[in-house]
């Protein structure tokens, strides 16, 4: 292969003849010529704003971050409060403040209101007529749309998710068009007339002003806010003068035309500040987001974010023995989790000579530790709080005052918040900025080159696993094989169910175990102890006056006032607080360590070990093909989300003294303290059994989605070739025409 040769004269019109026997690798060179004209566009300006983009998962805190870094907190770019009102933002600097919505297409629309007429089953909830033998499950939704793409493999478009071609659809996906579709029907105009204008654009004199003005576009309950895909802030804030930054759609945000938005963008993109949830830091989806699709696209800098460090810090605070040893211990655990899940990456990389991109994923070892809500309590007074920012100062305080004895003050509230090695890295990443351009500029070309070129390699081996396919079988021995894969899928599927079964009788054990710990927990903790407590009180005496030798003093006495120390018994108001406190965080922590050995990430690694084993016994002619399908849909198990709200117990226990001594008032506290932890008790049992039977629901379907879905592959694969030994000569005449193409 004339690899110089071959890229020169790379034209992708002339691969069409073969777009039908090879669609996703096809798919894939028309997305790379996308990239490579954008890219080379870009970079053809002279006067180039230095691109930097915000990026991570779905409610990885991206807008909170940026308002605090960028506006010192203030609510400029409103929180998505769910998928449905995530939209990607563009910030750049303007003479006047400005905002430029811009709504769905029509396609991308139409694509929303097919899918919303599904049920979460996958049934059509209106008479349409669905594609002869459609596949069990379809590779979309929530995370495998981005994850097939850095597979190397074809995601669907939108308009391909919608139309009937799957019979399983994502659950989150299905919902949120839903949304988009019932809240867009409640704005008051006629969708079409809204779509038709393609984008609207407000100006104010004052960046106030202009925030006032967004909540239609872009809040939670915004009028238009359901029909609006990409929004553009323009303010006069110096910062941003040679800069834009980008405010992304999560990566595994459900609306897919969003993730493809995301997805064109970065093609553009120089630097990259990526976030990952310090609670779930650096998880599959982030690790293939880093270490697949950012360095495909050219991203020339990166910055590594454990967002939201104050709620591990609540979830780890109790555990440890002081505020320092809390930070100092999560710090280290997040930075040797970085270093970690790249290591290898980065081995690999050296490895195959790309000594940059091993380098630029380096400096993501020493990931930077923020939390926004620490930035804002730092410089807000407590009455000027948002809610879910009092929330977490409560949270917080309670957890200093009760486990460390300690108060915290502004210099903690900054210390958690991090913000200033985040804007050093951002200033120092702007100082740069005609380096890091010119440094585009210089591998731009040899980038594209590299990536055409393992496209080009793939098609040609592809091409030429038909031809060898074609050459060594007929027809009674395809049947034959048939006969064979057939049997092994049935082996797949038995293989499948008894592993599953094996976790969801696990699953069944581990919850009722815990709820058992959480019972024999609530039994001890409505236990107060009666407490002996001592006090001075103050009584009188008669005292003689009388003097022996002076018989008039002998009946005369007076009183005097002494005190004395006297014991009582009496129940403590903080002990009942306490053991509300001990038992919600004990609690919580089963909870949470309730699904440790069932996780997805457990039960995902361990069907891969099992389906690689099989699927390497059905000598396929591109079992890499079938792995990859295997992959995207086993990174859609999800563990149901299981929520936790503790009782307030200072306003529980606010109606009585800190020493209860009347034996009515303990009867009481004694009642409440019991109610409480009882429904502490009962809430998470409910919750626990309710998340075991939908985890056990999705283990059962697991099995019979993967087994329909590779069935349904191998049947396509089996009629492909049967298809192409009907016309045997021609087709390896077609194939070799390719290869010539590629050669």
């Amino acid at each position: 292969m004339n690899k110089n040769a071959l890229i020169d004269g790379f034209s992708l019109d002339s691969l069409s003849p073969w777009r039908k026997d090879f669609p996703e690798t096809l798919a894939q060179l028309e997305e790379w010529q996308r990239d490579a004209a954008e890219r080379r566009k870009r970079l053809r300006q002279e006067s180039l704003l230095l691109s930097i983009g915000i990026i991570g998962q779905v409610k990885a805190g991206k807008s909170t971050f940026l308002n605090t870094l960028l506006f010192d907190g203030k609510p400029i770019l409103p929180e998505a409060a769910t998928p449905k009102t995530t939209n990607l933002t563009r910030i750049r600097y303007g003479e006047k403040a400005a905002f430029t919505a811009r709504f769905y297409t029509r396609q991308d629309w139409d694509a929303i209101v097919r899918r919303a007429k599904f049920d979460l089953g996958g049934q059509i909830k209106e008479p349409q007529r669905v594609a002869a033998g459609q596949s069990a499950r379809s590779a979309v939704g929530e995370s495998s749309y981005p994850d097939r793409r850095a597979s190397g493999h074809r995601a669907m478009l939108p308009h391909d998710r919608a139309t009937g071609h799957s019979g399983h659809f994502d659950d989150d996906y299905t919902r949120v068009c839903k949304e988009l579709v019932e809240n867009a029907a409640r704005c008051g105009e006629p969708v079409e007339k809204i779509l038709a204008r393609g984008s609207i654009r407000c100006e104010a004199a004052t960046v106030n002003e202009l925030v006032g003005q967004l909540n239609d576009y872009v809040g939670s309950d915004g009028r238009y806010t359901p029909l609006v895909a990409e929004t553009e802030l323009e303010l006069p804030v110096e910062a941003l003068r040679d800069i834009e930054i980008v405010d992304t759609p999560g990566m595994n945000d459900p609306v897919l035309s969003r993730t493809d938005k995301t997805r064109e963008y970065m093609a553009k993109c120089d630097v990259v500040f990526f976030l990952s949830r310090a609670s779930q830091f650096l998880d599959e989806t982030d690790q293939l987001l880093l270490t697949a699709q950012l360095p495909q696209k050219g991203v020339k800098r990166m910055v590594l974010v454990a967002s939201q460090f104050d709620a591990v810090i609540l979830d780890d605070g109790f555990n440890r023995r002081s505020y320092t040893e809390c930070i100092t211990i999560l710090r280290k655990k997040l930075t040797d989790r970085a270093s970690a899940t790249l290591e290898a990456f980065i081995s690999r990389c050296r490895a195959i000579g790309h000594d940059q991109l091993a380098e630029q994923l380096q400096r993501l070892t020493t990931p930077y530790f923020v939390s926004s809500h620490a930035a804002i309590i730092a410089q807000l007074p407590a009455e000027d709080l948002p809610p879910s920012v009092q929330h977490t100062l409560k949270e917080m305080e309670d957890l200093a005052n009760s486990k460390w004895s300690m108060t915290f003050t502004k210099k903690e509230w900054q210390d958690i918040a991090g913000f200033e090695s985040v804007r050093a890295a951002l200033e120092e990443s702007m100082a740069e900025k005609e380096v890091i351009l010119a440094e585009q500029r210089r591998d731009l070309e040899a980038h594209l080159q590299d990536h055409l070129l393992h496209l080009l390699e793939s098609l040609h081996d592809q091409a030429q696993e038909r031809i060898h396919t074609l050459l060594q079988i007929d027809k009674p021995q395809l049947e034959e094989q048939a006969k064979i894969k057939r049997a092994a899928m049935e082996r797949i599927h038995t293989v499948l169910a008894e592993t599953l079964q094996e976790r969801i009788a696990m699953v069944e054990e581990k919850t009722n175990a815990v709820i058992d710990d959480i019972r024999n927990a609530s039994k001890m903790a409505d236990r107060l102890e009666e407490r002996t407590g001592y006090k001075k009180e103050r009584y009188s005496i008669e005292v003689s006056d009388a003097v022996w030798y002076k018989p008039w003093t002998w009946f005369s006495s007076h009183k005097e006032s002494r005190t004395r120390t006297v014991s009582y018994t009496y129940i403590a108001t903080n002990d009942a607080i306490e053991n509300l406190r001990h038992y919600s965080k004990d609690v919580r922590n089963q909870i949470l360590r309730a699904f440790d050995d069932v996780s997805p990430k457990v039960i995902s690694a361990e069907l891969r070990r099992v389906l690689y084993g099989e699927i390497n016994q059905l000598l396929l002619t591109n079992p890499n093909e079938m792995r990859v399908l295997v992959e995207s849909v086993l990174d859609g198990l999800r563990l149901p989300y299981l929520a936790f709200d503790a009782p307030d117990a200072a306003q529980l226990f606010g109606i009585f003294s800190e020493e209860v001594t009347s034996i009515s008032d303990q009867q009481k506290l004694h009642t409440v303290l019991e109610e409480a932890i009882r429904r502490i008790e009962n809430d998470a049992i409910e919750r626990l059994e309710k998340t075991k039977d939908a985890f056990s629901h999705k283990l059962q379907s697991i099995a019979q989605d993967l087994h329909g879905t590779l069935t349904k592959r191998l049947a396509d694969e089996l009629d492909r070739i049967e298809a192409d030994l009907v016309e045997k000569e021609n087709k390896i005449a077609h194939y070799e025409k390719l290869l010539d193409k590629l050669t």
